[in-house]
């Protein structure tokens, strides 16, 4: 079983940001997942949330201030005193930083309503081929079938992973569509039925946010492929991974 990073190490650092993702390699942790949106000059932007509210505490858009803006927001002290100095990363800072510790890395697309998503998967294809990110350390991933489709055009050797809280009654159209490599539902919402039809079609299987060892162990015994955690160390601690 493959343990990834959520929001980098979310749990032991601030989410989605270069902390979090060194932290990952301190632990052995070697995929983070992140999650990618555009500022307000088309800049991809590495951020969760529509609105900086929660992790920045402003009530702004992210779309409505620019990168220059965005680079001088705190969004560690939210998490902790020792984070404060801890500023809201570019995609290409972290394409950067996961180069040089060799991680792996499952780039969420975020598509937030009234956005222009054909730009956004464009601005993120381009950042990635300036860094020379390879193909095989990378997986798009998006609860956007069209982002996927749009990827799939752009960008075709590296692999797509279709996110849904639970599995659409045309799960394998929607997933031969975008030509998906794995699947990424939420791990209370999908059943062990749907996890070996899916690895008989040949799907890797991921579900996110397990964080407690102890109430999962069903997922290892279903030979679920990947988890998507907030607490990694947890699981190789408990699990002996």
């Amino acid at each position: 079983m493959l343990l990834t990073a959520h929001r980098g190490l979310s749990s032991l650092a601030p989410e989605n940001t270069l902390a979090s993702i060194s932290k990952s390699k301190q632990l052995g942790i070697d995929w983070v997942e992140i999650d990618v949106q555009l500022s307000f000059d088309n800049v991809p932007v590495v951020f969760h949330d529509a609105n900086l509210l929660r992790c920045c505490g402003v009530n702004k858009q992210v779309s409505q201030l620019s990168w220059d803006q965005l680079k001088y927001m705190d969004v560690g002290s939210w998490f902790r005193s020792e984070f404060v100095h801890e500023s809201l990363p570019s995609l290409s800072q972290c394409l950067e930083l996961c180069a040089s510790l060799d991680l792996s890395l499952n780039l969420e697309i975020k598509h937030y309503q009234g956005r222009d998503l054909i730009l956004l998967c464009e601005r993120i294809a381009q950042c990635i081929e300036q860094h020379g990110f390879p193909a095989s350390q990378l997986l798009f991933s998006s609860f956007s079938q069209q982002a996927l489709q749009i990827m799939l055009e752009r960008l075709p050797n590296v692999r797509r992973g279709l996110l849904c809280r639970r599995l659409p009654p045309d799960y394998l159209e929607q997933l031969k569509r975008c030509q998906a490599y794995s699947v990424h539902c939420h791990f209370q919402e999908i059943s062990r039925l749907q996890v070996k039809h899916l690895k008989q079609n040949g799907y890797i299987v991921a579900c996110f946010t397990p964080n407690n060892p102890q109430q999962v162990t069903h997922l290892r015994d279903w030979q679920v492929d990947v988890l998507i955690t907030d607490c990694p160390q947890d699981f190789v601690t408990q699990w002996q991974l």
